[in-house]
């Protein structure tokens, strides 16, 4: 596949656009939407078209007015409406009432999953039933059941996914649903992006290996069809993709970290690419959005260390600064903003040298602007995450988390009433000790949990639920084989240098005392996680390792047995483009790993997916929903 053809978060994009434009070829111009036209969506709909397109690029697109399917909507019978929406049976039966009603010229359907035979039916009999057959234009299944956050990171925005298969009371039926959802989900991100993957999954019955299965399915019928995949791709440029599941590793998710992005998702309200931040004076609430595509800064110093980030952003918002400096000197104006005018003036006389030259820097102002304030929103994101950092000595937890050997005297003090840090970083700290605990550390932890139990005695429904949360996870790990847990010493990736004084970055130096240091000398390490260590042995296909234990599955392979580890039916073709999946919930700390893994190979591609992104916090609490009962 070509770079494009890499992107899964492009070939969605693209396939909205296509849906957008009712199916026809994009003109020439490069405009979209010959004709006005409203969208009807679901809130699924909503949170995958949100990340892709914004108010004004829908409006390029020809969309006037977007509205959800269940609210109430008055007619507008001059034009065509564009629905996009889960095939349930609530959505059908609206959509029914809708044509029913004609409140639009014509309806384009547009199902986000494929719709089944008993709900196309049911939707047939309603629209005969109210005469209303003639008001559908089209009819599609689009398969775009995923939410593309980043060109490399998707999810199926499955909430609760890792309790929708784990919960002891849940019948088999259940589950088998659970698994066919996220196998749907599967099959589309492979239908969007048109390529035919093989897959690789633990051999264990378990999540992964029925979702490797489901899909493999999926697709040996698709290709059956010949749909959406061409029967003659060469094996060389075929995805690879890999199905884990979260149990494998809890620490990875629950650990405190110390990159920019990771900690904004941990300690903020961040979700779809918008972080909220809360005025602590007003209590008023002012959203920024962060995109990769459209932020260089966040594209580059998200994955990086939080310090580093503040580094820079003080460095770029000098040098911002300096050209300011040198506009104004050139046009006399007092403010950058006041040059717009002067750039007018000198329009219509660019003949000299020196006008020319006015009108070469009055032409940057609009990206220097835009970058000005882009920075200044990171200024104002990252005070709010520094402010959480030194209430909750977050920095102290995440040493903690990384030293060894454990320093016994500062842990017990972060357990003890007199540590900043909530109830849910104590759990995360707890947590992670357990997992990394050995004979000689086994009798501390378990004090540990005692004097946890006693200082929150106050908190006895959030304490009793992170302790079943505890509870879970041991029992899940006592039941594993093999490594399964993420090496405690491993950090979120990011390296670089010791942050310098000036503006933030020095407040940030004096609230944080000792931590870059320490954080450096972690980083420094070249250990992975077990993601990592995963990918890296199936990829360069390493001897005993799981290339030789994980099943492979190749759809093109009519002779293959079901879940087979004979080595003989296994690709040994490089692959350029690996799909890394977590059925159970993933996290940016896991992303960035693999991103870092990534950046050390120029030809190899890693995108990274999961049934949902969960935050720390949101992890504890769904296992701890389920911890009593397993």
């Amino acid at each position: 596949m070509d770079l494009a053809g890499r992107n899964v978060k492009a070939k969605q994009l693209a396939a909205l656009q296509r849906m957008l434009s009712l199916s026809q070829q994009e003109r020439a111009g490069g405009e979209w939407g010959e004709q006005w036209k409203v969208l009807i969506y679901d809130r699924h709909g909503r949170d995958i078209i949100s990340p892709l397109l914004d108010v004004s690029q829908l409006r390029k697109c020809g969309v006037t007015l977007h509205m959800f399917l269940d609210s109430e909507r008055e007619p507008i019978p001059d034009v065509p409406a564009v629905y996009f929406c889960k095939p349930t049976p609530e959505n059908v039966k609206r959509i029914a009432q809708d044509c029913s009603k004609k409140l639009y010229a014509s309806v384009h359907l547009n199902f986000i999953s494929k719709l089944e035979r008993r709900l196309m039916e049911e939707l047939a009999r309603e629209l005969i039933a109210s005469d209303a057959v003639g008001s559908i234009a089209k009819v599609y299944d689009q398969f775009l059941d995923f939410v593309c956050l980043e060109p490399t990171l998707f999810s199926l925005n499955f909430a609760a996914s890792y309790a929708a298969y784990n919960n002891p009371g849940l019948a088999d039926a259940a589950i088998e649903q659970c698994m066919r959802r996220i196998a749907d989900g599967l099959f589309s991100v492979f239908a969007t992006l048109g390529a035919l993957p093989i897959i690789r999954a633990p051999q264990e019955e378990g999540a992964p290996a029925m979702v490797a299965q489901q899909l493999h399915e999926r697709l040996q019928q698709s290709l059956a069809q010949d749909k959406f995949f061409d029967r003659g791709s060469v094996v060389t440029t075929r995805p690879l993709l890999i199905i884990l599941d979260r149990a494998v590793d809890f620490s990875t998710p629950l650990q405190h970290t110390c990159t920019y992005q990771a900690l904004v998702d941990d300690v903020l309200d961040y979700k779809m690419n918008r972080v909220v931040i809360t005025d602590a004076d007003t209590g008023t609430k002012k959203p920024y959005d962060l995109e990769v595509e459209q932020d260089q800064f966040w594209r580059k110093f998200g994955p990086r260390l939080l310090p580093e980030a503040v580094d820079e952003n003080h460095d770029e918002m000098n040098r911002i600064r300096e050209k300011e400096k040198v506009i104004r000197a050139k046009t006399g104006q007092k403010q950058a903003e006041d040059v717009a005018a002067v750039a007018t003036q000198a329009g219509a006389a660019a003949e000299d040298h020196a006008t020319q030259d006015l009108l070469a820097t009055v032409e940057s102002l609009p990206q220097l602007l835009e970058r000005k304030g882009k920075l200044e929103a990171h200024t104002r994101v990252m005070r709010a995450a520094m402010n959480v950092i030194e209430a909750r000595e977050l920095h102290k937890f995440y040493e903690a988390e990384h030293a060894e050997p454990p320093k016994m005297e500062e842990l017990s003090r972060l357990f003890g009433p007199d540590s900043k840090g909530t109830l849910q970083d104590k759990l995360r700290l707890l947590t992670v000790l357990s997992l990394q605990a050995t004979e000689a550390t086994s009798a501390a932890v378990a004090e540990f949990e005692d004097v946890l139990t006693k200082t929150h005695a106050s908190e006895p429904v959030e304490l009793e639920r992170g302790l079943q949360a505890l509870k879970h996870i041991r029992q899940t790990q006592s039941l594993q084989q093999g490594p399964a847990l993420s090496d405690p010493s491993t950090a979120a990736p990011g390296s670089g240098g010791v942050s310098r004084s000036g503006g933030l970055t020095s407040w940030v130096q004096s609230k944080t005392a000792g931590f870059i240091g320490q954080v450096q000398s972690f980083l420094s390490k070249s250990q992975s996680n077990y993601v990592t260590r995963v990918v890296d042995n199936l990829c360069e296909m390493r001897p005993g390792t799981e290339d030789e234990t994980f099943v492979s599955l190749d759809a093109r392979r009519k002779d293959q047995t079901p879940l087979s580890r004979d080595p003989t039916q296994r690709s040994k073709a490089p692959y350029r483009d690996v799909y890394v999946f977590m059925i159970g919930g993933g996290c940016y700390a896991e992303y960035q790993a693999l991103q870092e893994y990534s950046a050390g190979s120029t030809e190899r591609q890693i995108s990274y997916g999961c049934t949902e992104l969960v935050t720390p916090e949101g992890l504890l609490k769904e296992l701890g929903a389920i911890g009593g009962g397993m």
